[in-house]
């Protein structure tokens, strides 16, 4: 027995699109919904936030005390020369992002892009707004590009 031929609303029973005369407390229930998800993708904007204010606080502390991390200076250029004995990551990096290195490598960019994909289907086949956002993982260099959003809202 399918759910359109179902008397009974189940909890399994889910519609792809908004019928006309949907009582108000299901809609309400797929604004709720997009909701929790936008908020778990602040969350992930937020440790990316973090990430990279910690790299940066990181790298103008090494500069002050020691000399800047630079491709080029003075009409010099970085070369790194890796011996055959050991793979040294900190030579193979011009900046100081081989700090962050292991977060970098960590797939949340995809999460996010193939969570956001999921929540703007999903909204609109529930006649929601979308949300047109851009999350990359590994850019290192922007700061807060959002406010930061609360871990415990209701």
């Amino acid at each position: 027995m399918g759910c359109a031929s179902s008397s009974k609303r189940t909890p399994y029973c889910i519609t792809l699109s908004q019928p006309k005369g949907v009582p108000r407390d299901t809609r309400y229930q797929y604004q709720r919904a997009v909701a929790d998800v936008d908020r778990a993708l602040d969350v992930a904007e937020n440790i990316r936030q973090e990430r990279n204010t910690v790299l940066r606080d990181a790298t103008t502390t090494w500069q002050k005390s020691w000399l800047p991390r630079v491709a080029e200076a003075n009409g010099r250029r970085y070369l790194a020369q890796v011996d055959d004995v050991k793979d040294h990551l900190p030579m193979r990096t011009v900046d100081m992002s081989y700090l962050v290195y292991r977060q970098l490598e960590y797939p949340l960019g995809e999460w996010a892009t193939e969570t956001l994909a999921a929540r703007n289907r999903y909204a609109q086949a529930h006649h929601l707004t979308t949300r047109p956002w851009r999350f990359d993982w590994k850019d290192t260099s922007s700061l807060v590009s959002l406010p930061r959003a609360a871990d415990e809202e209701e």
